[in-house]
């Protein structure tokens, strides 16, 4: 198991309020999902772009996830998708 493995694994045991300000539980498929986009990465599953404005888009479409991060040079990441596959 990597170490973000049980990072991620830890989210899961965070209750309401967790952080003193509120905070909400972490979602399970936000968990779910950070892990299919870490694996994907790792494993050199993930394809990059170059955009038109001069940045990069990351892609992760695997284990029934579409992931999509489009990064402005000037702006950092300015546009994203994270959802499950249709």
């Amino acid at each position: 198991m990597s170490t973000y493995d049980e990072r991620l694994k830890s989210f899961a045991e965070l209750q309401e309020d967790w952080d003193s300000y509120g905070a909400s539980p972490i979602n399970p498929d936000a968990i779910e999902g950070t892990k299919v986009l870490l694996d994907a990465i790792r494993d050199g599953e993930a394809q990059v772009f170059p955009t038109r404005d001069g940045g990069c888009q990351i892609e992760v479409h695997c284990n029934g996830w579409d992931i999509e991060f489009e990064l402005d040079p000037h702006e950092g990441i300015v546009d994203g998708l994270f959802e499950r596959a249709k």
